[in-house]
């Protein structure tokens, strides 16, 4: 019983991880019905999660925000495979392969584990079933992302593992084991290493310089994949006092760009000045503020500038709003800090 106790609340935790986490509930549950004698407990550990999930999940209900992970995340892209299609059935082989892993060590992490499962060692209906009942749902959901692999990891990793071991042991060398392992990694590490997107220069810097001032709205008008930076780094320094928006608030809403300012409060805008990945939306965007004599050059960087708005004016702070550019819609609340849902 305690065991089970113990399974709800790493579920719980797990979930409160990372949103994606949510698709163990239906491996335990899946795995439960295969091993009926498991069901009652699994049950309860169910009623644990539950428990522990409740608040965090009020919140998200009083914030409008229940259901934005999951409608988020299914919007899919046009050019993602379906499940009627081979390559919907083959993109998260690959990706596990060449993107999770990279090559070799994908490849030798695969057959590893494949060859745990053929050989049926301890454990192995709960990691095929872990992997197929995940690998199912990813298959079936038109929103294909390479890192939603991340929840087939540890299903891979452990047999692997043992695989290797057992392996070292009947070569009578277990030294062999922690060699092939530490190799992996290092190998793992200098790829993920060479593929890494580096971090922008002067973010922190630029961050800084904006939330010093106490209020005003932030548009981030850079190039594709620089404004993550921006946006992770203002929510940390600025203690709600800023809302941020990404270029893609340009992309979806029919606003004039003068519009769109003013709807959204917004007193800095930071400029990328280098514009080549830029939408068409973006460009006219920027041909605007430099057209406009409201828009003046607050503090200037290497890659980055500062535009300040001196037309700024603040918006209507009863009620805290965002464009969502997945679902290409507003989500609004009353509640700047997550605990003033919980009063």
């Amino acid at each position: 019983l305690r065991d089970f106790l113990i399974l709800g609340v790493l579920m719980a935790a797990t979930v409160l991880t990372k949103w994606q986490a949510i698709t163990i509930l239906p491996v335990v549950f899946a795995y439960s019905v295969i091993e009926r004698r498991l069901f009652k407990r699994t049950l309860l550990a169910f009623a644990v999660t539950a428990l522990l999930l409740a608040p965090y999940y009020l919140v998200l209900w009083k914030t409008n925000l229940l259901l934005l992970p999951f409608t988020a995340n299914l919007e899919a892209d046009s050019l993602d495979p379906t499940f009627m299609q081979l390559d919907g059935w083959t993109y998260y082989i690959k990706a596990l392969l060449t993107e999770q892993f990279f090559l070799p060590v994908g490849a030798i992490v695969f057959i590893a584990a494949l060859f745990y499962l053929v050989k049926k060692n301890i454990g192995w209906k709960f990691f095929a079933t872990w992997l197929l009942v995940i690998f199912g749902i990813m298959v079936i959901l038109h929103n294909k992302d390479a890192r939603y692999t991340i929840n087939l990891i540890p299903a891979l990793v452990i047999p692997a593992s043992y695989t290797i071991y057992r392996l070292s042991q009947k070569l009578g060398n277990t030294n062999l084991f922690l060699f092939i392992i530490v190799g992996l990694l290092i190998t793992q590490g200098l790829l993920a290493y060479i593929n890494l997107i580096q971090g922008f220069k002067d973010v922190e810097a630029i961050v800084k310089y904006i939330t010093n001032d106490l209020e005003g709205n932030v548009l981030v008008n850079t190039g594709l994949g620089t404004e993550s930076s921006f946006i992770f780094e203002i929510a940390r320094n600025s203690n709600f006092s800023h809302q941020v928006f990404r270029p893609c608030t340009m992309e979806f809403l029919g606003e004039s760009p003068g519009d769109l300012v003013e709807k959204f409060g917004i007193k800095y805008i930071i400029v990328d000045k280098n514009f080549q990945s830029f939408t068409e939306k973006q460009k006219q965007f920027t041909e605007f503020i430099n057209e406009n004599s409201n828009f003046a050059l607050s503090k200037d960087y290497e890659r980055f500038s500062i535009l300040q708005n001196s037309n700024y004016k603040k918006v209507d702070g009863s009620e805290m709003c965002n464009y969502v550019c997945a679902t290409r819609e507003f989500t609004c609340s009353k509640f700047k800090y997550p605990s003033d849902a919980l009063k």
